[in-house]
């Protein structure tokens, strides 16, 4: 397996683990939260076109913020959403005080970000 294919499954694992973590109510990602700056994420923001590893996670993300508005999705968001989120002063604050129950509640949504971005 090629350098680059090994690091993307060492992404791909690590936030299926994550996902795991933040289903079960775990304070897993709240550190890694916690040291994001705002310009950082408005770095991110700005891109035209991310890294597909960034995209998919950060449409991961924004569907299971919407879980409870929008429990069954049948596409990601469009990155221009998802940058509108992203400028959002409170999209940090909105991950680490997720409650997770909405997520719970939504399977579809579960099995759709699974099956799309880990291939379960």
């Amino acid at each position: 397996m090629a350098a680059a294919s090994l690091e993307a499954e060492a992404v791909r694992v690590n936030v299926f683990q994550d996902l795991q973590c933040l289903a079960r109510g775990g304070p897993c990602a709240d550190a890694a939260l916690e040291t994001i700056t705002s310009e950082e994420i408005e770095e991110i923001r700005r891109l035209t076109r991310p890294p597909t590893v960034v995209r998919r996670t950060l449409e991961a993300t924004i569907l299971i913020l919407n879980a409870a508005r929008s429990p069954a999705p049948v596409a990601p968001p469009e990155w221009a959403r998802i940058q509108k989120r992203l400028a959002e002063t409170t999209f940090v604050h909105q991950l680490l005080e997720y409650y997770v129950e909405p997520l719970r509640a939504a399977p579809i949504l579960v099995a759709f970000v699974a099956s799309r971005d880990f291939g379960l």
